[in-house]
Parts: C-alpha cells; structure tokens; sequence
C-alpha cells in the first residue's frame, strides 16, 4: 500500500520553490511522471524547471503573498489541491490568508494535506523545559503561554543581539503553529507541521555552513569554536549543562522524504508536530571535524573566539516521534555530509550558489 501511495500521482502545490528546500522537493516530485506540481512564489529568482514547465507538467505562478495577498488567495482558491507544502509563511496573517482561501462555502478545505514547514526556533520563544530535560520533545513546552510567562521569557531571550533576532523569528513561527493546530482541532484543518534545526545540504542560499564550516576548512583558516551558553539568552544555573552543546542538524535531501513519509502516513501525520533531523545531534565543533575528516584535511580551532553557528541555543531535538509514527528515517549523518560537500565540490557555480543569491 505504502509503495502505491508513493507512485499515485497527485497535485501538489509548493509555496517556494526555487530555492534550497523547495527546490529538493520540486525536483523529487517531478521524478513521478503522475504528479503535477505547481511552484508558486514571487517570481524574482530564475525558475530551474524549464524542461518540467515546457512538458506543462509543473505550472508556475509568480505572486507576493505579503504585499498581495489577495492575488494569493486568488491563485489558491483556484482549484482543489491534494498537497500543499508551506515553506515561507513567517506570521500567522500569511497562513490565515491561505486558510481562508482554502476554506469552502459548503464547509471544508480545498486541500486534503497541508505541510508546514516550521523551525526550531520557536523554542527560543518558550520557557526552558523544567529541568532543561533534553533532547527537545514536541509537546515540551505547552502553550499558549500566559502574558506573565510571556515577558519573563522575552526578558531573558532578548539580551543579545542573536536573541532579539531567534526570540521574534520564533515566536511568530510558533504562533503559525499553533493557530493551525488549533484550526484542526476546532474545524479538522488537515495540517502536519515540521520543526527544522540547521539545514545544510545542496543549494542552501543562506550559506551559515559553507561559510562557517566548509570555506574555512578548505581555505585553512582557523575557525571559532566556543559556544558561550550566555550567547544567545541567559540559562541561569543551567550554563554548564553538557547537553546544551549538542545540537540537531538537518540534512536538504531529506525534507522530500519527509514529506513523502508524512503523505503516506497521513492519518498519523494530520494534527501533529514533528521533528524532522539527522538522529544524530552533535556539538558544532564536532560537526566541524567530521568536515575535515571527510575533505581529508587538518582543521585550526579558536576555542576563546565565539562561533556565529549555532543560531539557536534549545539543544537537541528528539526525532522519535516522527521515526515511529512516519516511519521516517534520516540519512546517517556522515553519508549526508559527504553528500552535500560533494555537491560542493563538483562545479564552481555550486561554491558560489549561496553569495551570488545574497
């Protein structure tokens, strides 16, 4: 049954797409011949689908959900979807818009799966689990929050620079989340949301691993490697907690296969969130190593100096739930790495993808 679900062909719309994620995902959904794909974004960056729209069997709509939403919901409404795949909605306004234009007059949605990608920032808007117990559990820190909570949160969040950044971002992430899932329980709103640690992999456009882990290695230059637990926000008398040096990673070629996994196991995947990441969490400085390692290169370390990666301080992510009721399984840590620093590798143009977007 599984392996129908795989091959039946469906109509997904991906909101995003030409960049990064999105692009993974258009490029495995366009290996089933079944499947008709609509791209929908604002048309700035250049489409690289140009065999798959002269087939017709992707279709791309150029629209700006922020500064013309109802050129949005105009496009959304259109027609009934079997799959939407949110990569780029940052405020509960921009996933209101889309659920309103999705929502029938006779009741119900036009779309049977709608997939959010959300991050694990929204931890940075939360209060530390008690006792900080880690790997991160989707349900560790319910909400909502009372506006007490809420400020004493920020006030601890917000004494960096990093933190105002990570805090606000969270935040409204976790306030897309929880509107949908509300949505599903009051109105059966099909939602599965996905929280994302660090993505590294073949076209990243934000460059925080090439720049902060591959270039220097390859350039032999010494990188910053103490990760201060005051960084970001203050943990109080959590600061010497081992655990809080681990983090979750995430390889690009795997979010595909986890929406796959979510589409296949849709009865299990409505209504909840997962944590889609490598197993494997490790500190930065040993993601660093493996980097060296598998470029087969000798790496300097700068342990006074303050590393820019990691940009959230949560810790890890426990990936348990999505193994068990998805099914999902990442790619080993090392075999992932290897990959993306062979895509890297492979052509200059890929060395360049990420600043040549900036």
């Amino acid at each position: 049954n599984e392996e129908a679900l795989f091959t039946k062909g469906r109509r997904y719309l991906v909101i995003g797409g030409t960049q990064f994620m999105g692009r993974l995902l258009i490029t495995e959904l366009l290996k089933n011949p079944d499947n008709k794909v609509v791209m929908m974004n604002r048309g700035v960056s250049p489409c690289p689908f140009s065999a798959a729209l002269a087939s017709g069997q992707l279709s791309h709509i150029a629209v700006n959900r922020l500064n013309n939403p109802l050129g949005f919901q105009n496009e959304l409404s259109k027609v009934e979807w079997d799959v939407i795949v949110d990569f780029v909605g940052f405020a509960v306004p921009h996933v209101q818009s889309a659920v309103e234009a999705l929502r029938k007059e006779e009741g119900g949605f036009r779309v049977s799966h709608y997939i959010f990608i959300s991050t694990d920032s929204v931890y940075q808007s939360l209060p530390l689990p008690r006792g900080h117990k880690l790997p991160l559990l989707e349900d560790c820190c319910p909400t909502p929050l009372s506006e007490q909570q809420q400020q004493q949160v920020e006030r601890e969040a917000t004494q960096t620079e990093t933190g105002k950044y990570q805090y606000a971002y969270g935040k409204e992430k976790r306030e897309c989340d929880d509107y949908l899932l509300n949505l599903h329980r009051t109105e059966g709103f099909p939602i599965t949301v996905f929280r994302l640690p660090d993505v590294y992999g073949p076209y990243d456009n934000l460059g925080g691993f090439w720049e902060q882990v591959v270039a220097p290695v390859l350039q032999g230059h010494t990188i910053p490697v103490d990760l201060p637990t005051t960084r970001i926000r203050l943990r109080g008398n959590n600061h010497d907690q081992p655990e809080l040096h681990r983090m979750s990673w995430l390889y690009g070629g795997d979010v595909p296969r986890a929406v796959h996994s979510a589409v296949a196991h849709f009865d299990a995947a409505v209504g909840e969130v997962f944590h889609i990441a490598h197993s494997e969490a490790l500190p930065f400085l040993s993601m660093v190593k493996l980097v060296a390692v598998t470029l087969g290169r000798t790496v300097s370390l700068d342990f006074d100096s303050e590393s820019e990666m990691p940009y959230q301080d949560s810790g890890p992510l426990d990936v348990s739930k999505s193994e068990k009721l998805l099914y999902f399984r990442p790619t080993p840590l090392t075999t992932a790495v290897a990959a993306a620093l062979e895509w890297y590798l492979q052509d200059e143009q890929h060395r360049l993808y990420h600043t040549q977007f900036q």
